[in-house]
């Protein structure tokens, strides 16, 4: 399972501590989670130009490609951000709008995948709602979305149910692969 993070603080945001919290239960359900993160990557803004939409992929060279075949190689997937002026963050954004040439492609195969965000008080559900829409273009369907309030690294409103809601979900996408 490979789960996308568009936080800009890599792997020490709480949206790779909600990813992690998959984690445990996918590992019980014999799934291991590779999460990127595309605050380490060199991934350019889109440039509008349609190459992709005539010959199938960006002509831009840089590390779009190797994550988008993870995303398509992967037998269930997860994209997660954190909310930014209500909105995905730029990274996860730029990296979306990269994507492009996969959301016109019909899929053969269809995959399960969840949307992860997290906000400080607004926008989580609407956030994690558009992400689980874009999870189309890499072949896969949303089987749900893990949304949080944190005001803090690691202070969760509702801690334990969040955790719970993870687990739930975590057992969830390992069923449906």
């Amino acid at each position: 399972i490979v789960a996308v993070n568009g936080s800009p603080h890599g792997g020490i945001g709480n949206t790779s501590l909600m990813i992690e919290m998959l984690r445990p239960t996918l590992a019980q359900e014999g799934f291991e989670l590779e999460v990127i993160n595309l605050s380490d990557l060199d991934i350019r803004y889109c440039t509008g130009c349609g190459f992709c939409m005539e010959k199938g992929k960006c002509w831009i060279d840089d590390d779009h490609r190797r994550v988008t075949g993870k995303l398509l190689d992967a037998q269930g997937i997860i994209l997660a951000s954190p909310v930014y002026f209500l909105s995905v963050t730029g990274q996860m954004k730029t990296f979306l709008d990269r994507s492009l040439a996969f959301g016109h492609k019909p899929r053969s195969t269809w995959k399960p995948g969840l949307a992860v965000c997290v906000s400080a008080g607004l926008g989580e559900t609407d956030v994690a709602s558009y992400l689980a829409f874009l999870l189309r273009p890499f072949g896969a369907f949303p089987i749900g979305t893990l949304t949080a309030m944190a005001v803090q690294p690691g202070g969760f409103w509702g801690k334990e149910a969040v955790e719970a809601r993870a687990a739930d979900l975590a057992r969830d996408l390992a069923r449906a692969i």
